[in-house]
């Protein structure tokens, strides 16, 4: 429920909208910031992956030659499932061929719980 000063406001608004594209511009600019609200309370899991989460997975995917399956690219749940499954023989492979240095891109992220 919205609070009574900005559902009068909001009723103002509505009221001063007289033509479709100012009411559509309107009502995307709400949309948008309800699209964010809503994204930001949602379950950890649920959230999308982080930039760093989809550019480490590439590389793991890369290296080792696996494919990601799309919900990894949707959701942050599986994406950690995918980089928690594959980064301990992404890192082992990595570390053998380079003598316990890893790529600068992954390096960072490595021993982190993918944030």
């Amino acid at each position: 429920m919205l609070p009574e000063h900005v559902a009068e406001a909001l009723a103002i608004q509505l009221e001063r909208i007289a033509d479709k594209v100012s009411r559509d511009a309107l009502f995307r600019r709400v949309s948008t910031v309800v699209a964010d609200a809503v994204a930001h309370t949602l379950d950890f899991d649920l959230q999308p992956p982080t930039d760093r989460q989809v550019r480490f997975a590439g590389t793991i995917a890369r290296h080792l030659g696996v494919d990601i399956p799309a919900d990894v690219f949707r959701f942050r749940g599986p994406m950690t499932r995918f980089l928690d499954k594959h980064a301990p023989t992404f890192h082992a492979r990595v570390s053998r061929r380079s003598g316990s240095a890893t790529p600068d891109d992954a390096a960072d992220i490595i021993g982190r719980r993918w944030s």
